[in-house]
């Protein structure tokens, strides 16, 4: 009797371990897929592709209440002017392009197309402190005439009512000529060991 009641028990646990993993690598799926649409839309906005209406309405079904995104943030600026997402709501894609071409003639001999290729996703990785996830990206970009920059972002989540929202997106660019390896050792070890970059986004242009 105790033999079958410790088989019964035995598989409950079995199928139960079997139930939460399969939950998280749902979980991760999705967050993935979460980082996936913010890539993609960040960089039409940063090709003109993209209106800054388009890009909130592509991305603002992930981002926690409170987090400002790029609302703030300067995307780009010429003669004097600063432009962040806020001072462009509400602007259409012909003017975009028309900023586009205003910021190629100010810049003039100065002005360079990025060339854009792969985005590196890491996996996603657990802040066991605050109960967090987040994950790493990293990114070529190639200018001509110029050596390429590299672009590392973290994406920061947190469980909302309505799953996991992302709340900070932090990032640094260097020239890959000019790495300091204390710089980038947050996106590129963790606990010692190497982050692995397992996803891939085609950002070709």
């Amino acid at each position: 009797m105790n033999r079958v009641f410790t088989l019964i028990l035995c598989v409950i646990v079995i199928f139960g371990l079997i139930g939460c993993s399969s939950v998280e690598q749902e979980e991760a799926s999705k967050i993935i897929e979460m980082v996936k649409v913010m890539e993609q839309n960040g960089h039409q906005l940063e090709r003109f592709e993209i209106t800054y209406d388009q890009y909130k309405e592509n991305t603002d079904s992930l981002i926690a209440s409170g987090f400002t995104n790029k609302e703030k943030e300067v995307l780009f600026g010429f003669d004097g002017k600063m432009f962040t997402g806020k001072t462009l709501t509400g602007v259409t894609r012909e003017e975009m392009l028309e900023l586009k071409e205003a910021l190629k003639n100010a810049l003039k001999d100065s002005w360079r197309e990025a060339a854009y290729d792969t985005v590196y996703i890491s996996d996603v990785y657990d802040n066991d402190t605050f109960g967090w996830k987040y994950v790493l990206t990293k990114e070529t970009i190639t200018f001509e005439n110029m050596p390429d920059t590299i672009r590392y972002k973290k994406y920061m989540f947190k469980q909302s009512d309505d799953g996991w929202k992302i709340f900070d997106i932090t990032d640094m660019t260097t020239s890959i000529d000019r790495i300091h390896p204390k710089e980038v050792e947050q996106y590129e070890k963790r606990n010692g060991e190497a982050i692995k970059y397992t996803h891939r986004l085609d950002a070709k242009n």
